[in-house]
């Protein structure tokens, strides 16, 4: 449903596009985008500026891979006429405080959530020497330096929620630490069986427990179940 913004009701979302080298992904998260804009919210675009980072869609830190991404971030947003901001993961960070034990414990574990995924290695399985070690201590790299410049824009931009696609992975799951640090409300995007975008309040597709109390919120209908 359209949350359209009506004088004080404006709210400032920052929408970040997770996963761009995936098609599906950067549309959906471009189309909720656009979607919020023209409701009368500001909407900023985020998107990662790495040069040769490792992530879910780029385990072997290709800078054409993430040539591709960024640029196809960045020229999606602005052809719908959306406001773009690169998240650097090089070089200096404004963002100098040191992220938490609960920070580091959740950038890992979607580290090793890509990681299970793409390699069907589970941690116990991975010597830190062996190719798939070297890919995640690269991944994990690239995430904590996602976090800090999403902490720094946070920071500066204020914003009232925070969307990104699924959430999972920690090239996307940096947003939703980066809102609870900020106690900043977040959404996360997805798509249903039948490929139709779906909206996640303030958890992601994979929160058992949050999922399990938002279809327990619904009414009972006898008959829509029966007829399933």
């Amino acid at each position: 449903q359209s949350e359209v913004a009506t004088g004080p009701v404006q709210q400032k979302v920052i929408v970040h596009v997770a996963y761009p080298l995936w098609r599906k992904h950067t549309l959906v998260a471009i189309a909720r985008a656009k979607e919020l804009q023209d409701d009368g919210h500001e909407v900023l675009v985020s998107y990662c500026n790495s040069r040769a980072g490792v992530c879910a869609v780029n385990y072997s830190g290709s800078p054409a891979a993430c040539l591709v991404c960024r640029t196809r971030a960045k020229t999606t947003a602005e052809a719908a006429g959306l406001q773009t901001v690169a998240l650097e993961t090089s070089g200096p960070n404004e963002d100098e405080s040191p992220l938490t034990l609960q920070d580091r414990r959740e950038l890992a574990e979607g580290v090793q959530s890509g990681v299970t995924t793409t390699f069907r290695a589970m941690t116990a399985d991975v010597p830190r020497k062996s190719l798939i070690g070297v890919i995640r201590k690269r991944y994990y790299k690239t995430a904590q330096a996602l976090l800090r410049s999403m902490n720094v824009l946070v920071h500066r931009v204020s914003p009232d929620r925070i969307e990104v696609f699924n959430g999972r992975h920690a090239c996307s799951r940096f947003c939703l630490i980066a809102a609870r640090r900020y106690s900043v409300p977040f959404n996360t995007l997805e798509v249903n069986h039948r490929q139709k975008p779906i909206i996640y309040r303030g958890h992601s597709p994979h929160d058992r427990k949050q999922f399990q109390a938002r279809v327990h919120a619904q009414p009972a209908d006898h008959d829509v179940a029966a007829a399933f």
